[in-house]
């Protein structure tokens, strides 16, 4: 692990954040840089582990690092259908953290909590 350099400008850094979206009867995880850097070496934890459509969801080779994420750049990922989602057994309270880089090596980390009951009232996903 490379030692940190001078810390960024809060102003000219990369901010990565990671949550649920609902859209149209469906959940998806959505992994966006919403700084204005790009931000280096992304992972993604959840606990607990998310099983969905594809199956070990949380296991998927994305989450074990992104190389690069410019600024303003999101990805989203389908994670089911919402109404099989909550008809399950998986997890409808979940943590993640995010942790990233930016260019210069400098490390910066983020966990949420993601309740994900919020979507079960949407009308499409009963």
């Amino acid at each position: 692990m490379k030692a940190p350099k001078a810390p960024s400008s809060s102003a000219n850094r990369p901010d990565v954040v990671a949550d649920f979206v609902y859209a149209e009867g469906c959940l998806f995880f959505s992994v966006r840089n919403i700084g204005s850097a790009p931000a280096t070496s992304v992972v993604v934890r959840f606990r607990p582990a998310l099983r969905g459509a594809q199956g070990a969801f949380s296991r998927l080779r994305v989450f074990q690092g992104i190389s690069f994420l410019a600024p303003g750049r999101e990805l989203q990922l389908f994670l089911d259908s919402a109404s099989i989602y909550f008809k399950s057994k998986e997890p409808k309270r979940v943590t993640t953290r995010v942790s990233w880089q930016d260019e210069a090596g400098v490390e910066f980390t983020r966990a949420s909590i993601h309740d994900l009951e919020i979507y079960r009232e949407f009308p499409e996903a009963l």
